[in-house]
Order: C-alpha cells, then structure tokens, then sequence
C-alpha cells in the first residue's frame, strides 16, 4: 500500500508582501473616489425666475460686467440621476481668472431647459 502524506487542515497564509501592493491600490481608488464625489464646483447658479438677473445676464443691465455662462441643467427631484459634471474647460478657464485676480467676467451656470416668462427656452 501506498503511503499516505500527513497534511495539515491550516494552510501556510499568504506573505504580507503581495498582499501589500493590492491593499495600497484599494486604498488609493477609494480615497480618489470619494475626492471626486466631494468635489464642489463653487461655480453660482443663476436663478432663472429672478428677472433683475436675467436681464444683467442678457442685456448687461446692473453691475455692466461679462458674464461667462455654461448651461447645466439639474436633474429633476426623485428622478434618481446624477447631475452631470461641469466641464472642465469652463472650470479651468474660471480658476485662471481667479487665480490672476482678474475679475473680466463673472462665471455661471444656468438651466437652459427652463421656459423664460417671454415663452422662449
């Protein structure tokens, strides 16, 4: 008869060192994850039922400033979409004006899906 080797129930664990390099990449999608979640764009959104703001937007009434605008609608309360992110050409220009103090235009966002009081979308 043919012998039998002894095993044992416990295997040997694995060593630490490759385990090391996958944890790491875990823990660096996770903390990229939640930077990105929590970025806030810090970018004023125009109300759309406030004629005084429309008009400076439109006609350049008010303050007389340029206004640089990127529509960006909202997704609809209970719809359970996500809103879509700003772009990042309209961030990074705002962020070069900002960081110049160079206050040439003031930088918005609005719901162009929303009907004017003239009718007009």
């Amino acid at each position: 008869m043919a012998a039998k080797k002894n095993k044992s129930k416990t295997e040997k664990p694995p060593a630490v060192d490759k385990l090391l390099k996958p944890a790491v990449g875990v823990v660096l999608a996770f903390v990229a994850y939640y930077f990105m979640k929590g970025i806030n764009t810090d970018i004023p959104r125009i109300d759309v039922t406030d004629e005084l703001a429309l008009r400076e937007v439109f006609f350049g009434e008010g303050e007389g400033r340029n206004h640089v605008v990127l529509c960006h609608t909202l997704p609809a309360e209970g719809s359970g979409k996500k809103a879509l992110p700003v772009s990042s050409v309209f961030q990074d220009a705002m962020d070069e004006l900002n960081s110049n103090n160079n206050m040439i235009a003031k930088f918005s966002l609005m719901d162009c899906a929303h009907t004017l009081p003239s009718g007009k979308q």
